[in-house]
């Protein structure tokens, strides 16, 4: 086992660093959770402009939609106090939204049908844009499809805090970062942040990068506080999130809804992307942000993987990084 961990390793990497070299990203930190230790390994640039700056450990990366799966497990837990029915429809907690009927659960799943389009949404006031996340109505029957949407996770953070009276803010701290000794934020030290996507000027001419603020626009709009998107945090921050996933920070109940099927075959929990092991086809739990970050979990054989990149970063070529993100994960995946 461990003789194929280490072959694996290798193959990966030297697929990361040739992605890396041909600048799919300029720089990566990717870290492999094996016999409950870490082996991470850091390559590459920080930045490439204005200037190439060398990759360094310990900078709180922007996570984009990783976002969703911490706000995920905010939920398990809010619902293992018995403050949320993950089942009750939404006009047990919310009497703003038109979505009545659907559940936390579909929120969870991206099955609620939230898809409808919002004229100019990542422009709006942060107080119109919650307005028009109420007002969506599901496109179809509620599980009977999966479409991946961020007014799912837009809406389940305005739920989380009216059901709370906290801010998302607050109930990262609470939930998250105070009993696993991680320092996950919406507000960081921007100085300690990776830079992601640059800004220029109407000559093409470089003004600045992205930096400790959100890459996501509905998230700027918001104050950088949102369901879907907006937090910031560490390799070692994720690293401690992952080991806890894998342990008894969730109750059993609760590990079952968010690494086990939850829908008719989309292969979506309550919080994760669903991959199935091709040896045993075993779960295994994953969910991928915009910015080129990405975390997996196996939950049977307690080993995965996290993976930090600033993609956006000088250019976005997301469809070309995705070929590659998957061809990664294809490589993890195949032996396991």
């Amino acid at each position: 086992m461990k003789e194929h961990g280490c072959k694996m390793k290798a193959e990966v990497l030297n697929f990361l660093t040739a992605a890396c070299r041909a600048g799919t990203f300029p720089g990566f930190t990717v870290s492999f959770l094996q016999d409950k230790q870490f082996s991470t390994t850091l390559f590459g640039a920080e930045t490439v402009l204005p200037n190439r700056k060398p990759l360094v450990a310990d900078k709180w990366y922007d996570l984009a939609s990783l976002t969703k799966a911490i706000v995920a497990v905010i939920t398990l837990k809010v619902a293992e106090e018995g403050k949320l029915s993950l089942t009750a429809p939404l006009a047990s907690y919310c009497r703003e939204a038109s979505a009545k009927e659907i559940t936390v659960g579909d929120l969870l799943t991206h099955t609620a049908g939230l898809t409808g389009f919002i004229l100019d949404r990542n422009q709006l006031a942060g107080d119109v844009l919650k307005e028009k996340i109420f007002q969506l109505t599901p496109q179809w029957t509620p599980g009977t499809q999966m479409i991946y949407s961020d007014h799912h996770y837009l809406l389940l953070g305005f739920i989380l805090e009216e059901v709370t009276g906290k801010s998302l803010a607050k109930l990262l701290t609470e939930k998250i970062n105070q009993p696993l000794g991680t320092a996950f934020t919406y507000a960081p030290v921007a100085s300690n942040c990776i830079p992601t996507s640059p800004l220029f000027d109407e000559k093409k001419n470089w003004v600045l990068n992205l930096q400790g603020i959100p890459h996501d626009p509905k998230a700027r709009q918001l104050g950088g506080v949102a369901g879907h998107a907006g937090i910031f945090g560490r390799l070692k921050d994720l690293q401690k999130l992952l080991q806890a996933l894998l342990g008894d920070f969730l109750q059993p109940t609760s590990q079952k809804l968010a690494f086990t099927e939850q829908t008719a075959g989309f292969h979506r929990s309550f919080g994760f992307k669903l991959y199935k092991a091709p040896t045993d086809g075993r779960w295994l739990f994953s969910h991928t942000g915009y910015t080129g970050t990405f975390l997996l979990g196996d939950p049977v054989k307690k080993q995965g993987l996290i993976f930090l990149s600033n993609r956006v970063h000088p250019h976005d070529e997301r469809q070309a990084y995705i070929e590659k993100r998957d061809q990664f994960i294809e490589l993890y995946l195949k032996d396991l």
